[in-house]
């Protein structure tokens, strides 16, 4: 072949012709040049005669050239081609040239680019093979053999089988450790690798107790600066992270980031890897502001360090953006993930991992934010994706299952979310074993979704089974533990003061593993000022709340999701303890600041609006409420859709608030189609139903047939005690209620002996103070005076009156009823006078406290009116 300066000449079997036509250079994406020779050519050259004796060598050089060309970094534009070239290369090789005194890097590259390119299957059946033919050609216990099986196990983690990655570390380090020693550096990686996948297993101990061995022996053999020891430094605390010591891991990692940039330097790869997982702790312990803005700075310097399309710079926009979400600014985080979706769609491919969870994580902020119908539209894409990219029994094809389910679920198909959260229990089961963490939660998801369809005794069972083997696989101080005794105790297990107690023990233990600020302390918090109401202590529940307020925009801000559900949990008590136009002008302010934070369209903003309907109503304003619900639920239907549980909860109101407004025979046929469609969409046995059943009985009453109503209560009470226990607070209720149409009938003596037998009952389960309690009370002695003992019912009136005033105060709407049913059973008993005079100062009340023309003024009015002209005159 010649070669002539200027113009080139190839003397080959085709004769002479310039080089131009057997030559081309080819630019890829990243500004490299690649030289391309014509197919004819390389014929030529491969069945040259003199070709064959030295094909080895050429082989191994071709090798040797793309290994070296290969960039280090993991973006690579050319990746696709140059595994291409590699595979090729690597099939080719007849002679064995690619395992002369060893393994050549390039099987190593190409099985690295493999996995890193999210190709996690591909990357175990070539380690597989690349394991096999070490095996044979270099010998079981050559070092490259043992190269290619932590690969392998390695492999097997990516693609979605820790414990089949485990026990091949367990059986190489067996293997390794006799021919290479325990302080070789491949022994050590090996056995960090160990106790990631243990972890991934759930099982922290062991993955804590590899961790500190391999940290033990780095310092013993390299010291404390070395760069390996330091980055075994940060999987110890990310692991304590995980563990949930995420306050203490936060002291850990500032000091572990201080000694990286002190030795190897502040713009290190390694060093921004430590920081990323400070900003994990730091969100993880409940400083999110903290964790937002430590990303951020995260993200300027990784631009400036690695460049915008770095796969570790994309990850921090990731980062930044999550975090971005959780201190509640869920527009912005939407905007900064589909910016960064897109540029991971052009740099890493459609199919790459890290495209795939980006994808993830927006539908799961699109559902957050109330667009239900669009992220079940993308998860569904999301799941066909990840099963053809990862496989079927790849874990993060399971969580995206997991995803889809919840979002159906959130549509209001409950029983569509129940069976697709069941068939993924039993392929978690299946794949991953009973006790991986993935599967637990899936556990958690099946029992949440069987208590929304009404199968509450069973989930309260099985999530207290779920706690135990929560306490034995992750252990007590885990936080997916303390999640799981969190969610038994709202379940409802147990009755009152057992709650109470138990959200008590619950608190103290957050505060001491998670600390004051983190996100399920303060939930605790939240649920027990929830409990403290319910004990009748509604002055205490409201201060604590108010606490709690305070804290959450200490920690979070004011226009934080998180923030203005606690101020909703606020107004909710506060409205119950006012008058109800009160109540419907404190849920206004709160609805102003959800239209500007969260948008006119989010649920809470749509349930805020049921609840100012709800306070209207109460105030007497039945057409101004019905009017409210009727625009709710056209707006409702538009963005939820018709068979959404918080649709069909506005239609059962709505029906109600006619029938108030005057127009029962429409509200009758609102609330009768309302029932049809809960029993077709959750089910006769589901709670929501059950409670639209028990407003239908309402309507009956009310509407003259109380008999008609007492009759359809206890047949709701037998299918309440079968679905939801015989100690529910809405089993309780309905026993009240039929007590209550009994007396409407005409029998006040059989209403006023169930009533005193429900008190019982109650204050078992709930307490003397409570307000159902209080409220039984109340009627028990209205039906007593009715049942011809008045001055019975004044003596239990007179007790109840003084524990009102202890509990909710003089102002309260039921302490005001309490003391005029005291004064109309005090002129039964013959003391019109006094009956008189207590209704007269109960007037001043009332005229200083509800505004004029509240009809419970005009009913006062009424009474005294009544007792002035007719003295001897019962009402």
């Amino acid at each position: 072949m010649e070669v002539r300066s200027k113009r080139r000449t190839w003397r080959t079997p085709c004769g002479c012709c310039t080089a131009s036509a057997f030559l081309d250079h080819v630019s890829d994406a990243d500004g490299t040049r690649t030289i391309v020779i014509h197919q004819l050519v390389q014929r030529s050259v491969r069945e040259g005669a003199d070709c064959w004796p030295r094909l080895p060598k050429l082989v191994r050089a071709a090798a040797d050239a793309l290994d070296e060309a290969w960039p280090d970094s993991a973006l690579d534009h050319a990746g696709p081609q140059r595994r291409r070239a590699a595979r090729a290369l690597a099939d080719r090789d007849t002679t064995g040239a690619l395992w002369d005194g060893g393994a050549h890097p390039l099987h190593f590259r190409l099985g690295r680019s493999l996995r890193d390119s999210g190709a996690v299957r591909e990357a175990c059946d070539h380690f597989d093979h690349v394991v096999d033919v070490a095996r044979v050609r270099l010998g079981p216990d050559h070092l490259d053999s043992f190269k290619a099986r932590v690969e392998l196990a390695s492999a097997r983690g990516e693609a979605g089988n820790p414990p089949a990655a485990i026990a091949e570390f367990e059986t190489l380090l067996h293997d390794a450790e006799t021919v290479l020693g325990p302080d070789d550096s491949l022994i050590l990686s090996a056995r960090e690798l160990l106790a990631r996948w243990q972890a991934e297993t759930g099982d922290l101990t062991a993955s804590e107790s590899t961790l500190r061995e391999v940290m033990r022996d780095r310092l013993r053999l390299f010291g404390h600066d070395e760069q390996q020891t330091l980055a075994t430094q940060i999987s110890v605390h990310g692991l304590r992270v995980i563990s949930g010591d995420s306050v203490a891991a936060v002291r850990s990692m500032e000091a572990l980031v201080a000694d990286y940039v002190l030795s190897v330097g502040p713009d290190e790869p390694s060093t921004l890897v430590a920081r990323a997982t400070l900003v994990y702790a730091k969100g993880d312990a409940g400083d999110l502001q903290g964790a937002m803005r430590a990303a951020q700075q995260l993200v300027h310097d990784c631009l400036r360090v690695l460049g915008p399309d770095h796969p570790r710079t994309l990850t921090s926009r990731h980062n930044a953006a999550y975090w971005q979400s959780q201190t509640g600014d869920l527009a912005g985080a939407v905007a900064a993930f589909e910016l960064l979706l897109a540029d991971r769609f052009r740099v890493l491919g459609p199919d790459h991992p890290d495209t795939l969870t980006n994808r993830n994580t927006l539908a799961a902020l699109r559902m957050q934010a109330g667009d239900t119908a669009e992220a079940v539209v993308a998860f569904e894409g999301i799941v066909e994706d990840r099963t053809r990219v990862l496989g079927a029994d790849h874990p993060q094809t399971l969580i995206a299952r997991g995803n889809l389910a919840s979002a159906r679920g959130s549509t209001g198909d409950h029983r569509a979310a129940l069976v697709a959260f069941e068939q993924l229990l039993a392929d978690s089961l299946s794949i991953l074993g009973a006790d991986n963490p993935q599967t637990l939660t899936t556990r958690g998801h099946v029992v949440e979704w069987r208590a929304k369809t009404g199968d509450t005794a069973w989930a309260v069972a099985a999530q207290r089974e779920l706690v135990k083997d929560s306490v034995r696989t992750l252990g007590s101080d885990h936080p997916d533990t303390l999640a799981r005794r969190s969610r038994l105790i709202a379940l409802g297990g147990g009755d009152l003061f057992e709650r109470t107690a138990a959200l008590h023990q619950l608190l103290e233990d957050q505060l001491r593993i998670l600390g004051p600020d983190h996100p399920q302390t303060f939930s605790t918090r939240e649920h027990l000022a929830r409990a403290r109401s319910e004990t009748g202590d509604a002055a205490g529940a409201i201060s604590e709340l108010r606490q709690l307020l305070d804290d959450h925009i200490r920690i979070r801000g004011s226009d934080n999701p998180a923030t203005l559900a606690v101020r909703s949990s606020l107004a909710a008590l506060q409205a119950r303890s006012q008058d109800p136009s009160d109540a419907a002008s404190i849920h206004e302010r709160l609805l102003k600041d959800q239209v500007r934070i969260l948008g006119a369209d989010h649920p809470d903003t749509l349930t805020t609006h049921r609840e100012i309907a709800h306070w209207r109503g109460k105030a007497g304003d039945a057409a101004g409420a019905a009017e409210a619900l009727h625009a709710l639920l056209a707006t409702q239907r538009r963005i939820l859709g018709s068979d959404h549980p918080e649709t069909l909860t506005t239609r059962a109101a709505l029906a109600v608030r006619r029938r108030e407004a005057g127009d029962a025979a429409v509200g009758l046929i609102l609330l009768r189609k309302a029932l049809l469609d809960h029993i077709r969409v959750f089910g006769s046995d589901a709670p929501a139903t059950l409670t639209v059943r028990g407003a239908l009985a309402t309507f009956q009453g009310e509407t003259g047939d109380p008999a008609g109503a007492a009759d359809a209560c206890e047949r709701l009470l037998i299918d309440q005690v079968r679905i939801l226990g015989a100690d529910h607070p809405d089993t309780l209720t309905t026993h009240r209620e039929i007590a209550h149409w009994r007396g409407e009938a005409g029998d006040a003596a059989g209403a006023a002996e169930a009533l005193h037998a429900l008190l019982v009952t109650q204050r078992r389960i709930l307490g003397n103070d409570h307000p159902e309690t209080l409220t039984t009370r109340y009627h028990a002695a209205r039906r007593q005076g009715q049942a011809g003992d008045p001055a019975g019912a004044v003596d239990a009136l007179q007790q109840l009156l003084i524990d009102r005033l202890r509990l909710q105060g003089p102002d309260h709407r039921y302490t005001l009823a309490t003391r005029q049913e005291l004064a109309r059973m005090r002129g039964k008993a013959g003391d019109t006078a006094g009956a008189v005079n207590a209704l007269k100062q109960i007037l001043a009340d009332r005229l200083r406290i509800q505004a004029f023309g509240h009809p419970h003024i005009r009913m006062t009015q009424e009474e005294i009116a009544h007792w002035e002209q007719n003295p001897e005159q019962d009402k």
